[in-house]
């Protein structure tokens, strides 16, 4: 981003006198007058056509400001605003879920950090904007139990024709024993945008992992298998997986979490 001193006055001065006496305080001052200047520009019009919910507008730049005030002087850098422009421009519509927020206030903050900037790319704000509640707060899950969960889902099969029916949502298992039912449509989101891999010949060793499996078989086959009554040459087959995030999910939890 290639602003003039007297361009990046006149956006600056469109923002609040709050605001401005926030970003050239200490803590964040390395990098002040450019979030000032970037944050007018995105988010004055939307402001003016009420386009953004003011609150949520407020509680975003407050988390920028407090994460910016905890990197320490000698690790702040000002060489990839680039990043912040475009984490900017993705999150403008974005500002109603509160997990997102988070996400893109701290991939902000990261971006002018250089203990984490270094493996920051333009894909990482592109792929926030295309994320909604459900898989924000998949990822937040995922990230909690040490970004993996076991899932599992049924089918009937009927080999005479080869045929097979799935019976059941695939299910991820949260904290042993907690099912989740509806995040099928978050998974499949996740898995093409690069974020995780689902993989059905997996196992995670371990007997915990092992129970999850079990009775999360025994869960599934209670809520859905039973209504089903089996002719002769059909029979029940459950499938068991994993969900992990690739080395990109891991790069991008890394700096959103």
């Amino acid at each position: 981003m290639d602003l003039k001193p007297n361009q990046l006055e006149a956006i600056s001065n469109a923002v609040p006198e709050s605001t401005r006496e926030k970003l050239l305080n200490p803590p964040a001052k390395i990098i002040g007058d450019s979030i000032a200047g970037i944050l007018g520009k995105v988010f004055r019009p939307l402001q003016e056509w009420k386009i953004v919910n003011e609150h949520h507008l407020e509680e975003f730049k407050d988390n920028i400001y407090d994460n910016l005030s905890q990197i320490p002087e000698n690790n702040r850098d000002a060489s990839k605003l680039g990043l912040v422009l475009k984490a900017f421009e993705e999150a403008k519509y974005q500002l109603d879920e509160k997990e997102l927020r988070n996400y893109f206030s701290n991939l902000i903050s990261s971006s002018v950090d250089n203990r984490k900037n270094s493996a920051i790319t333009p894909r990482f704000a592109t792929v926030l904007s295309q994320l909604g509640k459900d898989e924000a707060i998949l990822l937040k899950n995922l990230n909690n139990q040490d970004r993996h969960a076991i899932l599992g889902y049924l089918s009937i099969a009927t080999p005479d024709s080869k045929e097979v029916s799935k019976i059941s949502p695939v299910t991820l298992v949260w904290n042993r024993l907690t099912y989740e039912f509806e995040f099928e449509k978050s998974l499949d989101i996740l898995s093409s945008l690069g974020v995780i891999n689902i993989n059905y010949d997996r196992k995670l060793p371990g007997d915990l992992h092992e129970l999850q499996i079990s009775e999360l078989k025994e869960c599934l086959t209670f809520m859905y298998g039973k209504q089903y009554k089996l002719e002769e040459n059909q029979k029940l087959l459950f499938y068991r997986g994993v969900v992990t995030c690739s080395e990109f999910g891991n790069q991008l939890l890394d700096v959103i979490i």
